[in-house]
Parts: structure tokens; C-alpha cells; sequence
């Protein structure tokens, strides 16, 4: 009866133990994920910081380029104006000389 009681001791021991070492595994490969994932959150850290970077400067050169834009249209816009403006002030000349020249003055 003792050797018995004395053999299952001896194998809870044993199933003990590989427990114990099955645990101490799982812990190591636990400690090893942990471990990388602190470093890939290290890393989507700084390339979140690095996309923010690219971000603010991509915001800036649109701007940049809004104004040019902006600049631009304003310009075209007034030299249009300025090309329509010459065209009535060229017409009424032309209008003018044509007169004079068929002799218009003489006509009154």
C-alpha cells in the first residue's frame, strides 16, 4: 500500500513538474511576444510621427500652390479685362479715323 501511495506521489510529481516546465515555456514565449510588441509599437509610432511630418508638409505646398493658383487666375482675370477694355478704347480710334478719313467731317 506504501509503495503505492509512494508511486502515485511520485508521478503527481511528475505530472507536476512537466506542468511547471510546460508554464515556464508559455511564459517565455509570452515574454518574447511582449517584447516584440513593444518594439513594433515603437515603430508605428515613429512612422505615425513620419506620415504626420509628410501630412503637414503636403498641407503646406498645397497652400502654397492654392496661392499660386490663386495669383494666377487674379492675373489672367485682369489682363483679360484689360485686353477687352483696349479692344473698345482701339475701336472707338479705328471708328474714329475711319470717319475723319471718309470724310466724315465734311459731311456735317
Amino acid at each position: 500500500d506504501l509503495e503505492r501511495k509512494s508511486s502515485r506521489w511520485r508521478r503527481a510529481a511528475s505530472e507536476q513538474a512537466a506542468r511547471v516546465a510546460r508554464a515556464e515555456s508559455r511564459f517565455k514565449n509570452l515574454e518574447a511576444q511582449r517584447a516584440e510588441h513593444l518594439v513594433r509599437v515603437e515603430q508605428m509610432k515613429r512612422q505615425a510621427i513620419e506620415q504626420n511630418d509628410v501630412a503637414d508638409e503636403t498641407r503646406m505646398v498645397v497652400g502654397d500652390l492654392r496661392a499660386q493658383l490663386d495669383f494666377v487666375t487674379w492675373t489672367s482675370q485682369t489682363q483679360s479685362k484689360c485686353w477687352q477694355a483696349l479692344n473698345v478704347v482701339l475701336g472707338l480710334i479705328c471708328g474714329w479715323l475711319f470717319w475723319h478719313m471718309a470724310g466724315g467731317v465734311n459731311m456735317l
